[in-house]
């Protein structure tokens, strides 16, 4: 976060914080409703808080943030929201936890097929 926002500072950009968790493996886990609509909740919470962390580093530097968390396949929603919104630069990290051992060392495989979908630039932090 303290990358994208100092790039945003640098450039007078407002920064439009994007979290698309895949919840698809709670959906289809064999709990009864209720629990799973609390387990549901609950996630849902702790993102927002993790998304309000990030932006108060935004608004720390007087840099204007937008959060937004959209549930989905996390390559899919990132390339389509920066189809749809017209962005100049992705900033995401890479942590390769989808990838084995030799290939964390290069690239996440999110980071991957964002770049693949993509035509802005994309700035990939570590």
């Amino acid at each position: 976060m303290e990358w994208a926002a100092d790039v945003a500072g640098r450039y007078g950009a407002r920064v439009t914080l994007l979290f698309a968790p895949e919840l698809h493996s709670l959906r289809d886990a064999p709990l009864g409703e209720a629990i799973r609509g609390e387990l549901l909740e609950a996630r849902h919470a702790a993102n927002d808080e993790m998304l309000a962390r990030m932006a108060r580093i935004c608004e720390a530097a007087g840099i204007p943030v937008e959060t937004r968390q959209v549930e989905g396949s996390p390559a899919a929603v990132i390339a389509g929201e920066a189809e749809a919104g017209g962005y100049d630069l992705i900033v995401m990290g890479s942590l390769g936890l989808g990838l084995g051992e030799q290939e964390q060392q290069l690239i996440g495989s999110v980071t991957e097929r964002v770049l693949r979908r993509v035509a802005c630039p994309v700035l990939v932090v570590k």
